[in-house]
């Protein structure tokens, strides 16, 4: 099934109660609520909030173990304090993310901007990237710091597209409000679903 991102912003609803059968509903929550308030409590993230959104997003290939071997205590403190000081930019924080964390590539860069500030953040994993693809997003090249960051860039004003698109309120928000992150993982379960995302008249 392929629907042009307008098309899709009405069947949202339908793809956010999905969502919230699936295994990484629950998860999600805590870590947002947890990470929010460390946030802004202590104004830093630290090795084992990384874990946690590893862990909850599979951990694949061990990337929580290397990513823990790899980065000091105190080096994750301070890169995700100037993260968090970033916020209001996004381009910078993601790139303070990918150039400062070892091992922690745009999926658990983007993740952990996420849990951070849902409001504003969405995670772009690769099933998202295989749903929306090069049409929308432009060509990312893992590694490619630059491509990574213009590719996340584009798909945070595709979910603003989305977002400003939506006809329902979203009940489980405050204000019925829909986050960045609400529409990513409505992305994400479409894109399980086998789904895409085009532009009008790209199919």
């Amino acid at each position: 099934m392929s629907l042009s991102f307008e098309e899709f912003a009405l069947e949202l609803p339908k793809w956010h109660e999905r969502y919230r059968l699936d295994k990484y509903y629950s998860g999600a929550l805590k870590l947002e609520s947890s990470i929010k308030d460390k946030t802004r409590l202590v104004g830093h993230l630290d090795v084992e909030d990384l874990v946690d959104i590893a862990r909850w997003g599979g951990n694949q290939r061990g990337i929580a173990q290397r990513m823990k071997a790899q980065n000091s205590e105190l080096h994750v403190r301070d890169v995700t304090a100037e993260a968090i000081q970033n916020l209001h930019n996004p381009e910078t924080a993601l790139r303070t993310l990918l150039d400062g964390i070892s091992q922690w590539g745009l999926t658990y860069a983007s993740k952990t901007l996420r849990f951070i500030r849902p409001e504003d953040f969405g995670a772009l994993d690769t099933v998202i990237r295989r749903c929306v693809g090069k049409n929308l997003l432009g060509r990312i090249n893992d590694g490619h710091l630059n491509s990574m960051i213009n590719g996340y860039g584009c798909f945070l004003e595709l979910c603003k597209g989305i977002q400003n698109r939506v006809l329902l309120g979203n009940p489980y928000r405050p204000g019925g409000t829909w986050y960045i992150a609400d529409i990513e993982v409505c992305i994400f379960q479409f894109g399980r679903a086998g789904g895409t995302i085009h532009e009008i008249g790209d199919r």
